[in-house]
């Protein structure tokens, strides 16, 4: 992993997996429980912010503090693409410190969800 490195990851989230987040975290709005004309519910904003989670954590890294603005909704059967860039890497005692910025966009290239993150990498080489 270097500084400049952009590590990407794509999805879709369905129908089910949005009901079952709702569940699990009592999120009761209705853009999450009903669909719209289309057939799509509202993924909600955690859920899609877990795109950039799945990179951290398949560079190993323990989250120390993060930041987030959703820009746009994201709806089922959309494809979200998250790209995240190495901006600054420091050894510490612990391990190494890794600060990294987002952007998740969708499959019309519109930008969704920005952030950025520190975190802590302890241990074996990523996955990616």
């Amino acid at each position: 992993m270097k500084v400049g490195e952009v590590f990407k990851y794509r999805r879709k989230f369905t129908n089910l997996e949005v009901r079952i987040f709702g569940e699990l975290t009592e999120n009761t709005a209705l853009v999450h429980l009903e669909t719209d004309p289309l057939g799509r519910l509202m993924v909600q904003g955690l859920l899609t912010a877990s795109l950039p989670i799945k990179i951290g954590t398949d560079l190993n890294l323990i989250g120390c503090q993060m930041e987030m603005k959703f820009v746009s909704p994201v709806y089922t059967e959309d494809t979200i693409t998250c790209s995240s860039l190495i901006e600054r890497i420091e050894e510490i005692r612990k391990g190494t410190k890794i600060w990294c910025s987002w952007k998740c966009t969708n499959q019309n290239n519109e930008t969704v969800l920005i952030g950025s993150a520190i975190g802590i990498r302890i241990g074996q080489e990523p996955t990616l």
